[in-house]
């Protein structure tokens, strides 16, 4: 298999895409020796070289020149359908999405493709494979070896248009079904996350009359706000398309000064610690609410107006995502042993 192909199938595989068969790109003289040497051979020249590392440079430039060959042979054949450009990713993998899902509703892959706008499923992987290849350049992988890679472009627009599904999918899902956000117990979505957010950052310690006071500013008292958050968490786990949550997760942010345009809580790599450290304290067993406080100074609803901030920015930048799993492996090795105390070099 080529690098390239690789490089697709990765993505696929990230974006829950099924693979499919690859592109007509032939295999590299290295590889294909490597995969096709026989024992039998009556000379030792040719295991020699099968044991000669790979040139790593030239197995690149190879694999580039391919790219391109594939690039040349589907400008000269084939083109893509209507309204679709190589140069707007975003647009192109909302189709490629929708072939996904008619899949997913039982589609056969032609079928599927045609409801898309390509002739059929094997236009579609040309069309996909040509994309791909359009963003590809010749650079160094992550291990700074030579090799054909995707730019980082390439891969928020993938992020973007997976998102840009999934936000039609809730909305398709909210209009077929009016009750899914109709108020419980005359409280609306957006009251009851509201509530939940302003009683989040109270102490510990609160009293019963600082609850009170919270729950008055949204019209509340405590036993309707307990029957509504009732039903409510009741009737988003029945919520299969995260319409609910998604809302509640909204109106909780904007509650907690974390709506859209609100300035950063912390730094990207404080909000990395944060998480890696709840997840090794997770796994030795620790108060995670309890280490919050004791070595970062937060409470889980400071904490979660991080993850509102930063997390729907992660949705759609590929670099941010590299970037935090470098820090989520530095700090989980950080925080592997007992309760550890916060960077002093690093400011929320």
């Amino acid at each position: 298999m080529s690098l390239i192909q690789k490089i697709i199938d990765f993505f696929l595989g990230l974006f829950g895409m099924k693979k499919s068969a690859p592109p007509q790109l032939a295999a590299p003289p290295a590889v294909a020796a490597s995969s096709s040497s026989s024992s039998s051979s009556a000379s030792d020249t040719d295991d020699d070289d099968d044991d000669k590392p790979i040139d790593r440079q030239k197995y690149a430039q190879e694999q580039w020149a391919e790219t391109q060959q594939g690039i040349a042979r589907f400008e000269a054949g084939s083109q893509l359908p209507a309204g679709l450009t190589w140069n707007d990713p975003v647009a192109f993998w909302m189709k490629a999405f929708g072939v996904e899902e008619a899949q997913m509703k039982g589609k056969d892959n032609d079928a599927a493709a045609r409801e898309n706008g390509f002739r059929g499923y094997e236009h579609f992987v040309e069309c996909r494979d040509y994309v791909t290849w359009k963003w590809s350049v010749l650079g160094t992988n992550s291990d700074g070896q030579p090799d054909v890679v995707v730019k980082d472009e390439y891969t928020n627009a993938m992020m973007k248009a997976r998102m840009g599904q999934h936000q039609a999918a809730q909305a398709a899902a909210a209009n077929a079904d009016p009750t899914l956000l109709q108020p419980e117990d005359g409280v609306t979505v957006e009251a009851w996350a509201g509530a939940s957010a302003n009683l989040a950052q109270l102490p510990q310690n609160a009293t019963m009359a600082q609850v009170a006071e919270v729950l008055a500013r949204f019209g509340l008292d405590k036993a309707r706000y307990d029957k509504a958050n009732l039903a409510w968490q009741a009737k988003m786990q029945r919520d299969t398309t995260a319409v609910i949550a998604t809302k509640f997760g909204e109106a909780f942010a904007a509650a907690q000064g974390q709506g859209a345009g609100a300035g950063e809580p912390c730094t990207f790599e404080k909000f990395c610690e944060v998480m890696a450290a709840q997840a090794m304290w997770a796994e030795q067993g620790l108060d995670v609410n309890a280490q919050l406080r004791a070595v970062f100074g937060i409470n889980a609803a400071e904490y979660s107006k991080y993850s509102s901030y930063w997390s729907p920015k992660m949705a759609t930048d590929i670099a941010m995502v590299n970037r935090q799993q470098e820090l989520d492996r530095k700090y989980r090795a950080k925080y592997q042993g007992a309760a550890s105390t916060a960077d002093d070099d690093l400011s929320l």
